[in-house]
Formats: structure tokens, sequence, C-alpha cells
């Protein structure tokens, strides 16, 4: 008997730096072994893709069509775990807030169409505590008992742990760790719930046998067979389209004192040679000085970094506009910098 198999979704990871949309192995997506067991359950196989993984389930061999021999009827969660394989992604990437020991939590709005369905199209935000099954928990002591509630996904409540009173010796603010134990639980988020006399005080973990400190994230796919979408061209592609970092890009222009021919600081300007569809980006004198041969342009917005470099001219516009530099060497990601209001920027010296 011959095993065929249909595609059930593909998910696509695509860095919007790189312009064909691959991820060059900068990220690496592979199943939990949580879902390594669902995928059992349902005769289902993964399988690496250029910018990604699609998942294949068995049809029925009683049948000549795309229908599954084991047909997902309820809801299932089938969650996946990334990692970053390239430094460079976190000096392009807008990638908000991640620290070691968390990750981004990444869920498909929907899984009852076909095509395209977006995930994440922007800036990765808002992570939440990655945690082993077991593992120890700091809480704030106050001068009274408190309680830690324990809540999976639905909200049901699953443990309680009694939080004792802070001393009169101990300093306000203290903290103390409670194990939290949910070995006998699945992989999956759960909230943290601290009941003390300002209010209750709510903290997302998500607790896997997969643990460990360096994922960037997990996605999580929800799922339910039906006849309308599975195996259904164009099938379901699930799609993460991380933004790339933006930032000020500033260019400290410095006119050698004997500059043949003679170049005026306030002649010069900042050219975009653009190729359409590339939008057109300008630049604004933000310090002049003619005496001293110093002027300093800024990027009029913030601008991404692109694995296809911008075209930047520098311009002196004289009588006769002459070109002085081209192109100008472009600001690097790995270069960020902030200033007082703690907004990004890069900034490239150039000497003419």
């Amino acid at each position: 008997m011959k095993l065929r198999y249909e595609q059930l979704f593909n998910i696509a990871l695509t860095p919007s730096y790189y312009t064909d949309n691959k991820t060059h192995d900068d990220l690496m997506i592979e199943p939990t072994s949580y879902c390594q067991k669902q995928m059992s359950r349902f005769k289902i196989l993964s399988k690496k893709t250029f910018n990604g993984m699609a998942l294949l389930y068995e049809c029925s061999p009683f049948t000549n069509d795309a229908t599954a021999f084991k047909a997902i009827i309820a809801e299932e969660k089938f969650t996946f775990k990334v990692k970053v394989n390239n430094a460079d992604f976190w000096f392009y990437a807008d990638a908000k807030d991640w620290e070691s020991g968390k990750i981004y939590m990444l869920r498909n709005p929907s899984y009852n169409t076909t095509g395209d369905i977006n995930i994440v199209t922007g800036a990765l935000t808002s992570p939440i505590l990655f945690r082993p099954m077991e593992f120890k928990y700091d809480v704030a002591l106050e001068p009274v008992a408190g309680l830690l509630e324990i809540r999976n996904s639905t909200g049901t409540l699953i443990k309680t742990l009694i939080i004792r009173a802070k001393t009169a010796t101990e300093a306000a603010g203290v903290k103390e760790q409670y194990l939290i134990n949910l070995e006998n639980y699945n992989d999956g988020t759960y909230t943290l719930r601290h009941i003390t006399t300002g209010g209750n005080v709510d903290e997302q973990v998500y607790c896997s046998a997969d643990y460990s400190a360096d994922t960037l994230a997990i996605i999580e796919i929800t799922y339910k067979g039906d006849a309308a979408w599975t195996g259904v061209p164009p099938f379901q592609k699930y799609i993460i389209s991380v933004a790339s970092r933006q930032a000020d890009w500033v260019f400290d222009i410095h006119i050698r004192k004997k500059a043949v021919p003679a170049i005026k600081a306030s002649n010069l300007s900042i050219n975009h040679l653009n190729v359409p569809p590339e939008v057109k980006t300008t630049f604004s004198v933000q310090y002049l000085d003619d005496p001293n041969g110093i002027v300093k342009f800024k990027s009029d917005s913030k601008l991404s970094y692109s694995q296809k470099p911008m075209h930047l001219q520098l311009i002196n516009n004289t009588v006769t506009v002459k070109i002085v530099m081209d192109p100008l060497p472009l600001p690097s990601a790995i270069d960020l910098q902030q200033d007082a209001p703690n907004n990004l920027f890069t900034k490239v010296i150039v000497n003419v």
C-alpha cells in the first residue's frame, strides 16, 4: 500500500530585512516534544522548508482524495520552538524587550480559511516568562500572608500556594522563591496570580519540557480539520513577518581644511538615488558650521535596515551640481546608540 500525504499547514518565517523573504538560516524552527506526540497521534510528519516548516498529514487509504486518515475532529494545539541561529538577527530585527528566559508567544488568529494567514506583521513585542515544568518563582512578601494561584490557559484554578507574611525585621520589598511544579500537566500558558492586599497581580508564563533560556519564540497553532480547508489549495500558510529595526540615520560630514576644489559646508546635501517602488528618503541639516567645515544631516524619518543597501550621494549644490561622494557609506545596525529621550540612532562620520 502506497502512503499518501497532503499538506496540513505551513509556517513561514520572513524577516523583512531580506529582500527575498527567506530566513537564510538566521532562525531555526522545530516542533516541541509535546507537538511531536500530537503529530504521532494524527499521523502527521514535519518537513523543513526554505523559510520555515510544513506539516503533512497521512491521507486515508480507503479514499482517493485529501481525506485525512486520522482526522483532527477537535481543536488541537501544535507548538514550535524558534531559536536565533545568527547573532546579527538581534541587530537588524525589531525584537523589543526580549531577554534570556522570556519568549514571544505567537498564535494563529484563525484556522478556518485557506491561503496566507498573518500571525505577525511588524515588531516582536510583549515577551512573557518561559520556564520548565518545575521552576522557582519570586514573590514579593507583604506584612500579611497572601496566596499564589496557578491557573491554566482556560483560567481554571489548578493549584494554590500560601505566601507567608514578611517579618518585622525584613526589609520592604523582600522576595522569596516558591517552587512551582507542573510536571503532571501539559505544555502551555499558565497564569500566576499573586493575591495581595492591594489587589491581584497576574503574570503569564509558558511552561514546557523543552525549556531553554535562549528560545526566541513559541509558535502555537490551534487547528481543527475540515474538508473545507484541510488539504485544499491554496494551502494554509501562517506568516510571521518580523520588521527590521528602525532608527534615525545621522551623517557627520567634516571638510578638510584644504579640500580641492573648495567645498562649503552649507552647500552640501544628501540625495537618495531611489528606484521606484523604493520611497525617496530625505535628510535635513541638524548642525552647520561653515568656518570649520562641519555639517550634520539627520534622516527626516526613522529608517529600516535592509539587506539591499540604500544608494545615497553627497552633493555639492553650487551653480553646477557636483557629486562629492557616491555612494555614501551607510550606517550599521551594529552601531546603534540612544539619545537622551531614548530614541535609537546610528551615525556615520565622513571626511571629504
